[in-house]
């Protein structure tokens, strides 16, 4: 099996829902210390949530868009040895994992990753870099289509 230049999944809707989430989470805790500090009688309530909304959808619409930048110039290869990535964003980076390295397979999907039918896979490995991203040592495959078939193909090699 041969899967050639397996892009991640981008869906406008699923990133623009989850940038949405985490800043009105965030606004949920501050937006009451917003209002106690700069409305003391009531009149301009209205305006000051408005704006935080407005704010929130900005921000969400402008994180989904990055988003779709990245995705756009990121792509994996499945071959019958390897998987390889490509990501060229700001700098170019290119891991070339060979399958006999690969110590672990898992496959994660959120309940919005389900809705849109993609999934990630992350691949372990003792050649993975330690320092990378944190700590992690892996390659992962992000929101790719079908996540189930590929991680079954993957788990057999």
């Amino acid at each position: 099996m041969k899967l050639d230049f397996l892009t991640p999944k981008y869906c406008f809707i699923q990133h623009f829902i989850r940038f949405f989430l985490i800043i009105f989470l965030f606004s949920c805790v501050f937006s009451p210390i917003i209002v106690a500090k700069f409305n003391k009688e009531g009149s301009f309530i209205f305006i000051i949530l408005f704006f935080l909304i407005g704010c929130e959808l900005i921000v969400s619409f402008l994180g989904a868009l990055l988003v779709k930048s990245v995705y756009r110039n990121a792509h994996f290869k499945i071959l019958d040895d390897r998987v390889e990535y490509y990501r060229d964003f700001f700098s170019l980076r290119i891991i070339d994992l060979k399958y006999k390295n690969i110590k672990e397979i898992s496959l994660t999907q959120s309940p919005l990753q389900r809705f849109f039918g993609v999934g990630t896979i992350l691949l372990q490995s003792h050649a993975s870099p330690q320092s990378y991203k944190g700590g992690s040592s892996g390659l992962k495959l992000y929101d790719v289509e079908n996540p189930q078939a590929i991680f079954s193909f993957l788990k057999k090699n």
